[in-house]
Parts: C-alpha cells; sequence; structure tokens
C-alpha cells in the first residue's frame, strides 16, 4: 500500500496561482476574442449596408417603372472587395432584374421589410456561404418598388477570426512562457526565508536552545517562530530541571550507598581479623538501615516518575473512599508503632460519588506519600478524610502539629528539600509525588496551616468523574 505524500509548501502555492493564471487568462482571451469577433461582424455588415445604400442611390423611377442609372461595371466596382467576390443584385417586385446577378432572389414576405433599413441573413448559394443584406425601396404611389441584395462570401470573416484568434491567443500561450517562471521563481523566492529559518533550526546541536533569530523572518512566520522559541525557552528549563533533578537524587542516594560500602568493607576487615567470629549485630542494623533508606529513596523516584508521567494508558474509574481506606489500614501499624492515632473516614461520613478517573497506583503512592509525611514530621494525631467539593473530589490528612511558616509551605513542594533541623529521616519527595499525581490528572494540592486549621492540612483534589460507578 502506497503511502500518501503530503505536497510541498512550494506547490502547494504554486498549483493555485497557476490555476488562477491560467483561468484568468484563457477567461479574458476568450472575452477578448468574442468581443473583437463581434465589433468586426459589426463593422462588416456596416459596410455591407453602406454597398447596398450606395447601389440604392442610383435607383430612379420613369414615371412608373424603375431603372437603374448606372452600368453593371460601374456597379460592380462600388461592390468590390480583395478578400471574397461580392454578389448584388438590382430588381423589381415583379422580377425583372436591373443590374446584377439574377441568382440572387428577394424573400418572400415584402411586409417583413421595412422600406430602406437593411435587413441581414446568411444563405447558402452554389455552395458558398453568404451573408446578404436586403433593403427594400418604394416610390411614389403607383410607381413599382425595387429589392437591392448585396452579398459576400463568410469565408472573408472566417479569415478575419482566424487572424483574430492569433492575434490574442498566440501572444497569451507565449506570455504564459514568460509568467510560469516568473512565478516559480517569486514562490521560490518568497520561501528562501522559510527554508533559512528551517536551516537555522537543522544545524542547531542538541545542546543549543538559545531563540531563534527574528531579524530576517518574514512576518507570516514571525507567529511559528515565536512559538519555537518560547518551546526551546520551555525545554531549556525543562532540561535544567531535570539536571538538577538528577543531580540532587545522585546526592540523596550517594549518602546510602556510601554507607553501605563502608560498612560492608567493615565487616570485611572483620571476616578476615578473625574469621570464626559472628557479624557485628550493630553494623549489620546499620547496614539494613542503610540498605533501606537507599530502596525508599529508589521507590520515590520511581513513585514521582510515575505521577510526572500520569501513566495516560492506565487511567480507569476510582472509588476514593475505598482507596483511602485500603491505603490507611496498611499504615495503622506504622501509626501505633510511632505512637500515633490515624483516623480515617467514617461509614457515615462517606461521600456518594467519591469518583474520580486516574491510575490507582500512582494515586496510592501519592496518598501513602502524604500519610507517611503527617506521621513522620506531624504531630502525635492525624485524622484523613474524603470530601466532595464543588465538582471535585478531595482527600483531606490533617495533623495537629505545630504550625508551619508561610516559607516553609512553599518549599515543602520542591523536590529533596527537607527542613533544616529535620531530625528523622526522609527523601523529601512525598508531596512532588503528590503534587505532580494531582496535576497529571487534572487536580491541584493545596496545604494549609495555622489555627484555623488545627495544624497543618494537605488536601488533594481531582475532578469528580462523570461516569461513577454502581
Amino acid at each position: 500500500m502506497s503511502r500518501h505524500l503530503t505536497p510541498s509548501l512550494q506547490i502547494r502555492l504554486l498549483y493555485p496561482l497557476l490555476w488562477l493564471w491560467a483561468g484568468s487568462a484563457a477567461l479574458a482571451a476568450i472575452a477578448a476574442f468574442w468581443l473583437a469577433g463581434r465589433s468586426t461582424e459589426v463593422a462588416f455588415d456596416r459596410i455591407l449596408a453602406d454597398d447596398a445604400r450606395a447601389l440604392a442611390s442610383h435607383v430612379q423611377w420613369d414615371e412608373a417603372r424603375p431603372v437603374f442609372a448606372m452600368d453593371a461595371g460601374t456597379a460592380a466596382s462600388l461592390v468590390y472587395d480583395s478578400l471574397a467576390p461580392s454578389h448584388f443584385t438590382v430588381r423589381t417586385r415583379s422580377g425583372q432584374v436591373l443590374v446584377g446577378d439574377a441568382r440572387l432572389q428577394p424573400p418572400d414576405e415584402v411586409t417583413q421589410h421595412p422600406p430602406s433599413e437593411p435587413v441581414f441573413d446568411n444563405r447558402s448559394q452554389a455552395k458558398a456561404e453568404l451573408r446578404v443584406v436586403v433593403l427594400y425601396l418604394k416610390g411614389r404611389p403607383g410607381q413599382e418598388p425595387v429589392w437591392v441584395l448585396v452579398a459576400e462570401d463568410l469565408i472573408k470573416r472566417q479569415h478575419m477570426r482566424d487572424e483574430l484568434a492569433r492575434a490574442i491567443f498566440l501572444p497569451a500561450t507565449l506570455v504564459g512562457f514568460v509568467i510560469v517562471p516568473l512565478l516559480v521563481f517569486g514562490v521560490r523566492y518568497g520561501l528562501k526565508m522559510a527554508s533559512r529559518t528551517s536551516e537555522n533550526v537543522a544545524a542547531r546541536s542538541l545542546n543549543d536552545l538559545s531563540p531563534l533569530p527574528l531579524d530576517d523572518v518574514p512576518q507570516e512566520l514571525r507567529p511559528l517562530v515565536t512559538r519555537i522559541n518560547d518551546l526551546l525557552a520551555r525545554l531549556k528549563a525543562t532540561l535544567a530541571h531535570e539536571r538538577q533533578f538528577i543531580a540532587e537524587a545522585a546526592h540523596q542516594l550517594r549518602t546510602p550507598v556510601s554507607g553501605i560500602r563502608l560498612l560492608t568493607r567493615d565487616l570485611m576487615r572483620t571476616g578476615q581479623g578473625h574469621p570464626d567470629a559472628p557479624p557485628d549485630p550493630e553494623v549489620l542494623a546499620e547496614l539494613d538501615a542503610a540498605a533501606n533508606r537507599a530502596t525508599h529513596l529508589v521507590q520515590q523516584l520511581l513513585s514521582l516518575a510515575r505521577a510526572d508521567a500520569g501513566a495516560g494508558g492506565q487511567r480507569q474509574n476510582v472509588d476514593v473512599d475505598a482507596l483511602t481506606v485500603a491505603v490507611l489500614s496498611k499504615w495503622q501499624r506504622v501509626a501505633r508503632d510511632a505512637g500515633k492515632t490515624l483516623a480515617g473516614p467514617s461509614a457515615a461520613q462517606a461521600p456518594q460519588n467519591a469518583f474520580v478517573t486516574a491510575d490507582p497506583m500512582v494515586l496510592q503512592d501519592a496518598l501513602d506519600n502524604l500519610i507517611d509525611n503527617a506521621l513522620l514530621y506531624g504531630g502525635p494525631q492525624c485524622q484523613v478524610a474524603v470530601r466532595c467539593l464543588g465538582q471535585d473530589v478531595c482527600v483531606e490528612v490533617l495533623d495537629n502539629g505545630p504550625v508551619l511558616p508561610d516559607a516553609v509551605l512553599k518549599q515543602m513542594r520542591e523536590p529533596f528539600w527537607r527542613a533544616g533541623d529535620a531530625q528523622r529521616p526522609g527523601s523529601g519527595l512525598g508531596l512532588s509525588i503528590a503534587e505532580k499525581a494531582a496535576v497529571a490528572f487534572g487536580g491541584h494540592l493545596d496545604i494549609d496551616s495555622g489555627p484555623a486549621a488545627g495544624g497543618t492540612r494537605i488536601r488533594l483534589c481531582l475532578p469528580q468523574s462523570q461516569t461513577a460507578n454502581v
């Protein structure tokens, strides 16, 4: 199956221009030919009528009988034409030929021809097509009327039409050989700036994200180049953020990995010095703690990556209330071991329609991190609730810990940020994971801390699903 190729911009511009020119030239040539032919026909008819009037001026009446006061040779010279032979006759109504060709017959109906007014018609005679003008002359009462007929072969007019066609269509065709190259050159010249812009983009290295120059860019392409520059600026900021993220992630991983390496070497030295001695329980505990920190950080990085991607292909209708209850059940033991209480939503407070469209794994990661943060850094009491606020379904995690200043609330959203006086282990990625998950599914993350909130309250809100499960 052949693949359809999109025509180039040059072809897209040339085709309408060429069709427009060809159509306009054809219409103009046809109109000019028709108008010129019409004017020529009128001119020939006028000359033919003048010949008939010239002959009619020599018709006289001798009492009741009409006579032609000119010999046949002189009459023939009046209607002579070098391009085509002319025929003429002057005859009475009774049929007497006063002068000229007897084969030219007058019309049958006299009343249809007003006196002294030329009337034209076409006839066939002796295998020739003739254009005939007829004059009907009436004398005084009692005098016999006279017909004056002058005819010319239509071949002359055909020759004139051929000359007009050559004079009009041949130059128009020749002009096409000039216009078409000019159109091609004009389109190519007009697209030269666009090609130059494309070459500038193609010549860029992967590390060159500086904006494209706008000096030589046509006005029509400036919005496109401006959008490209905006995209480059966003890409530059994203890459800078990613580099910073990788550097911070490497720094965070270096600490537990270095600890694991030191502890492993310590165990190796002890084993070499005392092969029969059992491993030091304290060293093993520290090694296990370092491995747990590294594992936790890797898990957090994976959760952050899933939240950042949004897991678009795994979205489904999720019951937030049921998911929150399931998440809380596995955190109850952690809360008891930490000497804290973790209360969840009661069945009576469960909202009627707490469904959202999201990836349940990413949403569970977000809830895990919110509860983990509250248990690690919050007060002794933690309350989790699910509410429907407007068109959003919100999960609230509230702890009765100390009030946090606004600067800390703002910094809490940044990846790897931890308070300088933090006494508990952590990666500083919990809120970043929750916020990225909320944004990925069209929601938002709000943080409020103060007496009115009863401590620190973090609210993750997602748009309510329009098709809830029943």
